[in-house]
């Protein structure tokens, strides 16, 4: 049998000897063969047919208690990625519940609920936001702006308005997502994005608003570390508006 369909007969097999074989299989006999497992087993979720077995097979690694197997937490995360890619609705209640408790697969789950693309998945995500932090927080945004990103301002700007801890940490995160429409993965690229930052202009004033780290009270509350994240995000996003301001003239010409 090929390796893909042993992998396949596994995914469906409902007994946790099915679960046991389909993360030895995952795993890969040994390192010499890993690489040619990825690909089959990358090769294997481009069938969206999966999409019931796959969440089958999640529910019965014991991820839904926040717990997953260590030995089934990889393989795990790749079927949750895939329910979001194949956008099954029926995974919908499991993914909003592993991302509303924070664990191991709460990321996953939380970019899976944002590639549906629909309102209500994104509604979900964005439900966190008052009470996330760090990644998590950072997937909220992303739901708020793509929901829709000429009205982000309204939605986001009360959160950072106050002198509170949790305002410094809102406007560092928020400053940093309008900076990743700009960034993939720390790469620069002067290409299309998804238009963010420019979809209202107050995000360039409230940029030109932190060319100077502010006073020594607010820094205090926000912390010095935060306080200078926003001057060094707020600086990057003034020059790609500059960057692009170039651009425009430049075609018009």
């Amino acid at each position: 049998m090929a390796q893909i369909d042993e992998m396949r007969a596994a995914l469906r097999d409902e007994s946790d000897a099915g679960l046991k074989r389909l993360v030895e299989l995952h795993r890969g006999a040994d390192p010499a063969s890993r690489q040619s497992t990825r690909d089959t087993w990358h090769a294997l979720l481009a069938d969206a047919s999966l999409a019931p077995d796959a969440l089958a097979a999640i529910e019965r690694s014991g991820a839904l208690s926040g717990k997953p197997e260590p030995h089934c937490r990889v393989l795990v995360q790749d079927l949750v990625s895939a329910l979001g890619r194949w956008r099954y609705q029926a995974a919908r209640q499991l993914l909003e519940r592993l991302w509303s408790t924070s664990g191991p697969l709460t990321l996953r789950a939380g970019l899976a609920l944002i590639a549906f693309g629909d309102r209500n998945a994104l509604e979900a995500v964005a439900a966190r936001l008052d009470e996330t932090a760090s990644g998590e927080l950072r997937l909220a945004l992303q739901a708020v702006f793509t929901i829709d990103p000429a009205h982000a301002w309204e939605r986001l700007a009360p959160r950072f308005a106050a002198p509170s801890a949790r305002a410094g940490i809102v406007l560092e995160a928020t400053l940093h997502t309008l900076l990743r429409d700009i960034w993939d993965d720390g790469k620069q690229h002067w290409g299309a994005t998804r238009g963010w930052f420019r979809a209202d202009s107050r995000w360039l004033e409230e940029c030109n608003a932190w060319r100077e780290l502010p006073p020594k009270e607010l820094r205090s509350t926000w912390g010095k570390a935060v306080a200078q994240k926003v001057v060094e995000v707020a600086a990057w996003l003034r020059k790609r508006a500059g960057e692009d301001h170039r651009v425009e003239v430049t075609h018009t010409r």
